[in-house]
């Protein structure tokens, strides 16, 4: 049986991974989600099959917390884990859970913020080479 993305989405969702739909595309481009196995309407709608979609929910994964990833992500000083939840949220990534204890901080997968923050787009133009005054 294949499912489409919403249905993939919502699939993973019922198994205890949200993501948007944007977070769904996103990690599919940096190789972290599963790859369609089949294309409907003429290769223009991919299909994703039940058993690819249950085994990523069910694949084993490194759990860190918003501590961690603000520290992958650069944030430094007070504000830093709320920069990395906001950068998360943008990225339409929600945390799996939460560390244990009174001051347990929320846990994210591993493998999605390596491949969201290896997905991030560079700076611009920066960088660009300038031939007479213009970019290049």
């Amino acid at each position: 049986r294949c499912l489409t993305r919403d249905q993939a989405v919502r699939r993973l969702a019922d198994r205890g991974i949200v993501l948007t739909n944007d977070a769904w595309i996103m990690l599919q481009k940096a190789g972290n989600a599963p790859e369609p196995r089949h294309y409907a309407l003429g290769g223009r709608m991919p299909l994703w099959h039940v058993d690819d979609v249950d085994a990523y929910a069910g694949r084993d994964y490194e759990r860190w917390t918003v501590t961690r990833v603000a520290e992958l992500l650069g944030f430094t000083g007070s504000s830093a884990a709320g920069s990395a939840r906001k950068q998360l949220s943008r990225w339409g990534l929600s945390a799996v859970g939460r560390a244990p204890g009174r001051g347990g901080e929320s846990l994210f997968a591993a493998d999605q913020v390596q491949a969201a923050q290896a997905a991030r787009p560079g700076r611009g133009r920066h960088a660009a080479s300038r031939v007479d005054g213009r970019f290049a």
